[in-house]
């Protein structure tokens, strides 16, 4: 609102040229306009008041003027009186929303800070790609080095004056570029105030990362940034994002479509043609399978090897053809996976709007009714499979169930020790409820109880289970997690998923001596 009264660019050039600081051309800028926000602080403290305030002595003013012409008529003096106080209320009025406008950043918060838009422009402006191998130039293609390399020159020179006054009086004036509050409106009305800093601080910046470190700087912010980007970037958002699949709107899509239609309410889809994706697919092609078959056997219509055996291991005799079948039953199992580590994701919150949860959270349930066709259910059916490759790891003990789930061994402690788990007091109960603190150094012990003492004949079976439990205590109060059994590293893998659903045989076939190099793999 500052930038509205008349001679403030010359109140910002005294107080600009008033300040002096030593250092790099980057901390003078910084410490300049510090020092000049604090300055038009105080001046906007003298010059307005308080806005609220003043606008407030003028309505009640206002109003007294409107009573007097109710009751008895206004003279001329006071109508003219009248039409000044509301000027001056529709000015502090332009003031107050340009204040809050700028205060709430409504622009900001939708639109993402201004001055990476800034810095954008000024480095696409100099080199649009890490590396040149061709140019085209209407229509013409360099390829030589030469004529590469004068572009490139061209590219990485040092940044001009023009281009960098160009990209301030294209950026919005309204936006602020960041968290010190001067807007872009500010550089367009006091560019010749701040010109000579701005131009020493592009030159600093060439200097020091022009061509040499700019790859390592790049690497270290795109590191930063990668650690808030699934905050920053809006959860509908599912391409180009780390931790989200572009296939998440495939399935959100299909459950929410398939759940309005089952339901028979009434609404509204919008369909939005996206030609390039699928328009130009050959359908015929992604027959596979198909295609594998009868690259192998050709038009003979008796096969000498069946096709399981053509798919099985090259150890077990076979040509380690993938079957497609039994590899979308792997790929599929990513999404169980998925399912229990990503409690947060709009996917998995749809799916759980629509089907529920099972215990723990770890799966949905299967659906019944109008929300038992969806995608999601055909991709749930693989669980009962699918779980037998899981452990779970216990922290909290609030998702593992003691004696159901699988966090001890191979087996759940209900399978392991039958004779116990019938005379659990709670058999349905989750780690957490067997979790107790003990001694000085209050460490977590497991404390299971049961309807009655151990007979004779179940003793032995109770010390080994009371040993197991001293050995298997959750050491640490952190959050219950899945382990893959069929990977070292305990994180899911569809290759060892697969290789799991193939059940290959266990025969041994020297194809080393068969094949040797002779034959391709």
């Amino acid at each position: 609102m500052w930038l509205k009264t008349e001679g403030f660019v010359d109140r910002v050039q005294s107080w600009w040229n008033r300040h002096s600081f030593v250092g790099t051309p980057s901390f003078m800028f910084a410490k300049k306009l510090k020092a000049l926000k604090e300055d038009i602080v105080q001046w906007n403290r003298r010059e307005f008041g308080n806005i609220e305030r003043q606008k407030k002595q003028l309505l009640e003013e206002l109003k007294m003027l409107d009573a007097k012409e109710r009751d008895v008529g206004l003279t001329d003096g006071e109508i003219s009186h009248r039409a000044v106080l509301r000027s001056q209320v529709e000015h502090l009025l332009s003031l107050e929303e340009i204040f809050w406008r700028q205060k709430s950043r409504m622009l900001y918060i939708k639109e993402g800070d201004n001055n990476t838009k800034f810095f954008h422009r000024m480095a696409n402006s100099h080199t649009r790609y890490n590396h040149l191998r061709t140019l085209e130039v209407d229509g013409v293609v360099f390829e030589e080095e030469s004529e590469v390399t004068n572009q490139r020159v061209w590219l990485e020179r040092k940044f001009e004056r023009e281009e960098i006054l160009q990209v301030v009086r294209d950026l919005e004036g309204g936006k602020a570029p960041g968290p010190d509050g001067f807007t872009m409106a500010f550089y367009h009305h006091c560019w010749r105030v701040v010109e000579k800093d701005v131009l020493a601080v592009f030159e600093e910046f060439f200097n020091i990362f022009g061509g040499k470190y700019d790859k390592i700087l790049a690497k270290i912010l795109a590191n930063r940034l990668r650690v808030v980007l699934d905050q920053l970037i809006s959860e509908t958002q599912n391409s180009f994002v780390g931790g989200r699949q572009i296939l998440d709107s495939v399935l959100i899509a299909n459950e929410c479509v398939n759940g309005r239609g089952k339901s028979r309410v009434p609404g509204v889809i919008c369909k939005f043609d996206i030609e390039k994706a699928y328009d130009h697919v050959n359908w015929e092609a992604l027959l596979i399978e198909k295609l594998q078959r009868n690259f192998l056997w050709g038009d003979s219509k008796i096969h000498l090897v069946g096709w399981d055996k053509v798919c099985a291991p090259i150890a077990n005799g076979g040509l380690k053809i993938r079957k497609i079948t039994t590899f979308n039953k792997a790929l599929l199992g990513k999404w169980l996976w998925r399912f229990g580590k990503e409690e947060g994701r709009l996917w998995r919150r749809v799916v759980v709007s629509k089907y529920g949860e099972e215990w723990g959270g770890w799966t949905s349930k299967l659906g019944k009714g109008v929300h038992g066709c969806g995608l999601w259910r055909g991709i749930r059916m693989g669980w009962e499979v699918f779980s037998k490759n899981c452990q779970f790891v216990v922290g909290l003990g609030n998702r593992v169930r003691f004696w159901q789930d699988g966090w001890y061994g191979d087996h759940s402690l209900q399978v392991a020790f039958p004779r116990l788990y019938g005379i659990a007091i709670d058999k349905e109960a989750f780690v957490e409820a067997s979790l107790s603190r003990q001694g000085m150094d209050d460490r977590r012990i497991l404390d299971v109880r049961f309807i009655r003492e151990f007979n004779d004949w179940e003793m032995d079976e109770g010390l080994h289970f009371l040993r197991i439990l001293g050995a298997n205590t959750p050491p640490m109060d952190v959050r219950d997690r899945m382990r893959w059994k069929l990977k070292p590293n305990g994180e899911f893998d569809i290759q060892s998923y697969y290789n799991k659903l193939r059940d290959s045989s266990s025969i041994v076939f020297p194809w080393k001596e068969i094949w040797k190099v002779k034959g391709p793999r």
